[in-house]
């Protein structure tokens, strides 16, 4: 997940896109990243729920304590699977916003190229 953010946040040729097209793609973008923070902060939180529920296990400490660490557990980690699902539709999004304004640009230089002069 975290190199996943370390991908998603890269702008590539920020300075040919226009402000309105800068501002829309770094909304997309910033979306996107919270997203996926709120994605490894349920992971994160699954583990460490696992890690109290495994010590409240071995030093078998009372029912309720390992109850309630087990349901945080299971409970965080149903919440990131959901979450991953997500995952590859952003993934897509990011490439498609890329493919879409490399065929902008494309479509630009094609139509300069056939404008007439004058």
């Amino acid at each position: 997940m975290v190199t996943l953010m370390l991908f998603t946040g890269r702008i590539e040729n920020a300075s040919a896109l226009t402000l309105e097209e800068l501002e829309a793609y770094t909304d997309r973008i910033k979306f996107l990243l919270s997203s996926q923070a709120q994605t490894l902060f349920a992971s994160v939180l699954s583990a460490a729920f696992a890690v109290a529920w495994l010590c409240f296990y071995a030093l078998q400490l009372d029912e309720v304590a390992q109850r309630i660490a087990g349901a945080g557990c299971f409970g965080f980690t149903f919440v990131a699977l959901l979450r991953c699902v997500l995952v590859p539709l952003q993934i897509y999004e990011i490439h498609e916003a890329s493919l879409d304004d490399a065929l902008s640009d494309r479509r630009e230089q094609e139509r300069a190229k056939f404008k007439p002069q004058g």
